[in-house]
């Protein structure tokens, strides 16, 4: 016993030790002592740790390794919505959310808090009494994602909270934040990846966001992820803290990186100099910046201002303009859409643009290219759309007139589909051009089974593009039915290099698993044009029975609120084609089933057409599913047809519509006793 006594003793020595050290060298950038004598100090923990399992913690430092990869990624339900903040463009937009400020809190003058707008993904750590317990994404504002099994392994994320001068911790603390990835470490993630045949990431942004969300942590834990704390959302019991920025430099104490760039103004005009300022560094910083957040820094102002829809009223993102930068178009190709749209492709010379290799851009259609009057060989401008995807703004003809070995020539269109060679058609009225080859088209098959297999739609694990592209090309797989009869093909499976039984396994058990499923699930996996997931829900919600909404006429799917003409269109002629009824009737031969709604007689809810909005005890799918199983029809916005709106905390924009056109407003209280 006493030799355990004296391991326990040298463990949490070496885990104090550690975790100091990654402090000084993570967050303070001032390291103590040489990589090899770290190292040294790992791998005895690492050691020890083997040998006695049962002295093992899930807040050690060897937990940043990563472990045994999870099968999913569970739902959290955030204490306090995660909100996004309103984008502003202009100077003359921040005077106007100063003034409004000023306004609503009837003073002269406001302390404003500025830090750079990082973008990375945002993540809600949570401490009980000073150990991490939960980190979780944004998701919808409301609900996230538990991963706490890959962010616990970033080493700027600390697992125990280092409180000053031996103080207690607090019970309760959730910290807001971004985790981002090093523009370097990008370049070096994507040149690793490419060197092994394997996807690459379009930004730094996108890195990050994979990174956190894989199964296996110890992926992750390879990644060069950082983390920047910027909110202090909740602390019990709650600490003194008049202002936003004495709140971050609490959070500095206790062990998280906070961003250096980040000051206090009391002027406006010291406001502009700070975004001039860090649009000026923008360029020279290893991590990607696209804007300013500016917060009122009294918390009693913060609290004052409160909320509107989504977003503080008591702070704003002002984002960069575009960054831009010239190339030369090399040549133009053409690529097939899930839907058939063909997109032309422009091929660059390579360059750089926010710290990412840009080679690519999208072209959008025929129409952009005439418009731009581009053509090939053209020097052209290029910046990111939204700061995300590459687009070009503008062509410079005279740059190749200028250069005479530079031979400009025409982009045309295809005669033909490029990859099946079926002809090419224009719907009246659409400016896309689309290939008529349906499922016959390989590159709509597969894209179309990708989306079918996706997580938000049929979720149908280790059934990736790769895959896929594979089996059809093998003509193993013609059409989405024929996912569920793969297993009468295992031998030729087994034969394909890399695939074992237990692979095989795995697969059927996922595809089996996926015949469960919801109406608005497999809606949204059908790639109807135009029906993503609320469209989904909507028509779910209103058509509980599948029958009903194959014979549902124009009109019918017009009367739902959210759903246009043009939509109602689309989804009439996609049911009204005889090959995606076959298709759809054949998923539903094949297994594909769903819980069909309950019914209940003399309905408590019959005839309500409810809205509901804000936060509640429950979560609003719950408060849905049981309003519709009572026989209420629930929809997503608020007209002249609704009846009742279900208001819970931060209820935003829709309350003071309902109260604009008389709809009567009930909370949960009333809810439930409607309920019976």
């Amino acid at each position: 016993m006493g030799s355990l006594v004296a391991v326990a003793t040298r463990i949490n020595w070496l885990r104090q030790q550690i975790g100091h050290h990654n402090r000084l060298y993570h967050q303070l950038d001032e390291p103590a002592i040489e990589d090899s004598t770290y190292d040294e100090l790992f791998a005895e923990l690492v050691a020890l740790e083997a040998e006695h399992p049962e002295l093992q913690s899930d807040d050690s430092p060897t937990r940043r390794v990563g472990y045994t990869p999870r099968k999913d990624f569970s739902e959290v339900q955030h204490q306090l919505p995660m909100l996004s903040l309103q984008n502003i463009l202009l100077e003359e937009d921040f005077y106007q959310f100063t003034q409004r400020s000023k306004k609503g809190l009837t003073v002269d003058k406001l302390e404003l808090c500025v830090e750079p707008k990082l973008d990375g993904l945002a993540i809600s750590l949570v401490y009980i009494e000073g150990r991490l317990v939960l980190a979780a994404t944004r998701g919808d504002g409301q609900q996230g994602e538990d991963v706490t099994h890959s962010v616990q392994t970033i080493a700027s994320v600390p697992l125990t909270l280092a409180m000053p001068g031996g103080t207690i911790p607090p019970e309760r603390l959730e910290v807001r934040g971004e985790i981002v990835m090093s523009v370097s470490g990008f370049a070096r993630l994507n040149k690793s990846l490419q060197e092994q045949g394997k996807k690459t990431f379009a930004n730094p942004r996108n890195a990050a966001a994979g990174s956190v969300r894989q199964l296996d942590s110890r992926i992750t834990a390879r990644r060069p992820l950082f983390f920047y704390a910027y909110a202090l959302a909740d602390c019990a019991p709650p600490q003194p803290h008049a202002s936003h920025s004495s709140a971050i430099d609490w959070l500095d104490e206790l062990g998280f990186s906070t961003n250096p760039l980040r000051c206090i103004s009391t002027q406006d005009t010291q406001v502009v100099d700070a975004y001039q300022r860090m649009l000026a560094q923008r360029e020279q910083l290893d991590y990607l910046i696209d804007g300013v957040v500016i917060k009122l820094n009294s918390l009693a102002q913060q609290q004052a201002l409160g909320f509107i829809a989504r977003a503080p009223r008591w702070a704003v993102a002002w984002k960069f303009p575009p960054s831009q930068v010239q190339t030369r178009l090399l040549a133009v190709e053409f690529q097939v859409g899930r839907t058939g749209a063909i997109t032309p492709v422009a091929r660059l010379e390579p360059v750089q643009l926010d710290g990412v290799r840009v080679q690519n851009a999208s072209l959008h259609n025929m129409d952009e290219i005439q418009r731009l009057g581009i053509q090939i060989g053209d020097q052209v401008t290029l910046q990111r759309a939204g700061d995300v995807i590459p687009q070009i703004v503008s062509a410079n003809p005279a740059a190749a007139d200028a250069a005479p070995s530079i031979l400009r020539e025409p982009i045309k269109l295809p005669d033909v589909c490029p990859v099946c060679g079926s002809p090419l058609q224009r719907p009246q009225g659409q400016v896309v051009w689309r290939c008529s080859g349906r499922n016959l088209c390989p590159a709509q098959l597969s894209q179309a089974i990708q989306h079918f297999c996706s997580r938000r739609a049929m979720d149908i694990e280790g059934l990736g593009a790769q895959w896929i592209e594979r089996l059809v090309r093998q003509q193993l797989l013609g059409s989405l039915t024929d996912i569920y009869q793969l297993e009468k093909h295992r031998e030729e499976l087994l034969a394909f290099a890399g695939v074992g039984e237990l692979m095989l396994a795995n697969l059927f058990a996922a595809i089996e698993k996926s015949k469960h499923t919801t109406l608005a699930r497999l809606l949204y996996a059908l790639g109807i044009e135009g029906v993503g997931g609320v469209i989904a829900e909507l028509l779910a919600a209103n058509f509980p029975v599948l029958d009903d909404l194959l014979q549902a006429d124009i009109q019918a799917l017009e009367q739902i609120d959210g759903i246009g003409p043009v939509l109602a269109a689309q989804i009439h002629a996609y049911f009204a084609d005889s090959a995606n009824r076959k298709q759809v009737e054949g998923l539903i031969v094949h297994g594909v089933h769903w819980d069909q709604p309950s019914v209940v007689k003399d309905a408590a809810l019959a005839g309500m057409v409810l809205v509901i909005t804000g936060s509640f005890e429950r979560s609003r799918d719950e408060l849905a599913t049981r309003a519709r199983e009572l026989g209420a029809k629930v929809t997503t916005s608020v007209s002249k047809n609704t009846t009742h709106l279900l208001a819970g905390e931060n209820p935003g924009s829709k309350l003071a519509k309902a109260q604009a056109l008389g709809v009567r407003v009930i909370d949960f209280s009333e809810f439930t006793q409607l309920e019976g």
